[in-house]
């Protein structure tokens, strides 16, 4: 498959976007219930859902797994909900959905709660949103020493405590490659713990459908189970036998592609009728919980 990027100019920052649904999802406005996605390296999920509908995937900034870049060194959460933004307005669209893992859905979530009116649906695979403060500014503290290594192997050991210390190695590696510098990267482990998400917080996703995805085997699943408590109007789906690291892996990309496409659908048909959205609860949800 060709690639299909361009760069979106944002505050400070050249961020790269990637279409899968073919180099036309860039030409005219596209579909208010366009996926943008943020932290999704893994392509398959996001392939399979460009087959229905208009699909693109972001950069987070400080990544570069598209060639993004930061031009003045500033990390700070209005520079990237800015970056969130600027991809809307790229794609021509008034409003959004979109699909944020782990980090991505700290950021994805922060946008959701800012701009409701900009978003037409949200689905949050993991979202890294609970993180201990501590153990963020710690990562923060490791990687603007200039040691990104430590501070992936901090994060992978928060994320998962049974990879072994070769597997925590190795992924660490991969990841840190990913990011333009280990100063940035810091940067953004901080800005994290600076603007932790409280439950009262999420009172706007009352007005905004938004579906939860977590892995029944992942130690970090307990975001999802806290959001659906503090807000019951979210749909909840369990990927059988996923963990946290696996949970955007091909093994799971059809399922995760046509649970998503649904919950769009669904959003759809409400907005065609133009009746509100109901939305199921936890309790109600469409997917298997364990």
């Amino acid at each position: 498959m060709s690639r299909n990027v361009q760069f979106v100019k944002s505050r400070g920052a050249v961020i790269g976007l990637e279409s899968f649904s073919g180099p036309d999802a860039f030409n005219g406005a596209v579909s208010p219930l366009a996926v943008v996605s943020e932290a999704c390296q893994v392509i398959e999920p996001l392939l399979m859902i460009g087959q229905r509908r208009a699909t693109f995937g972001m950069d987070m900034r400080g990544q570069t797994i598209r060639g993004s870049r930061v031009e003045d060194g500033g990390i700070t959460l209005d520079e990237c909900l800015d970056d969130i933004d600027a991809v809307r307005r790229h794609i021509g669209a008034d409003k959004i959905a979109l699909l944020g893992y782990s980090p991505g859905g700290f950021f994805m979530l922060h946008y959701a709660l800012r701009y409701p009116e900009r978003v037409s649906a949200l689905v949050l695979a993991e979202p890294a949103i609970y993180t201990d403060t501590e153990d963020l500014i710690q990562r923060a503290r490791l990687a603007e020493d200039g040691d990104a290594q430590r501070a992936m192997e901090a994060m992978l050991q928060y994320i998962d405590p049974s990879i072994n210390k070769g597997e925590k190695e190795e992924m660490a590696a991969e990841v840190v490659k990913d990011w333009q510098s280990a100063e940035i990267m810091g940067r953004v482990f901080r800005l994290h713990g600076e603007h932790q998400i409280r439950d009262e917080d999420l009172a706007p996703l009352k007005q905004v459908p938004t579906l939860l995805v977590g892995g029944s085997e992942s130690p970090m699943n307990f975001h999802i189970k806290r959001i659906a408590a503090a807000v019951p109007e979210v749909t909840t789906w369990w990927i059988h036998g996923a963990s946290h690291l696996n949970l955007m892996d091909a093994q799971y990309g059809e399922e995760i592609a046509e649970v998503v496409d649904r919950f769009l659908r669904s959003v759809q048909a409400q907005q065609e009728v133009k009746a509100p959205f109901v939305q199921r609860s936890s309790s109600d949800s469409v997917g298997r919980v364990q």
